[in-house]
């Protein structure tokens, strides 16, 4: 059994608004699994440098550590922008078909 086509045509503006608004950028749930991967990675580092016993090894991964710490800020910061953005394309197509 098909949808209503006029349900998918609003769909489809709605993801077409989405990207506009979004440009390059991925959306929040994108950007949300891309943290994921990357506290993942801070982990195993994490676990390597309290085995690391070389101080020369130490300082390069205590310095990957903070790179993996902006990085994971900053796509936190942009996966809640982005939802905001998100949310609130669904929130202004959901009020256009209440009205009408």
């Amino acid at each position: 059994m098909q949808g209503d086509p006029m349900d998918e045509i609003a769909q489809h503006e709605m993801d077409d608004a989405i990207v506009d608004a979004l440009g390059d950028t991925p959306k929040a749930e994108e950007l949300s699994r891309m943290k994921a991967i990357l506290m993942r990675h801070r982990d195993v580092l994490q676990h390597d440098l309290e085995v690391e016993d070389r101080p020369e090894e130490k300082q390069k991964l205590i310095a990957r550590l903070d790179e993996l710490d902006q990085q994971i800020h900053v796509l936190g910061e942009e996966a809640t922008i982005n939802e905001f953005v998100e949310n609130s394309i669904h929130f202004s197509h959901e009020m256009r078909k209440m009205q009408n």
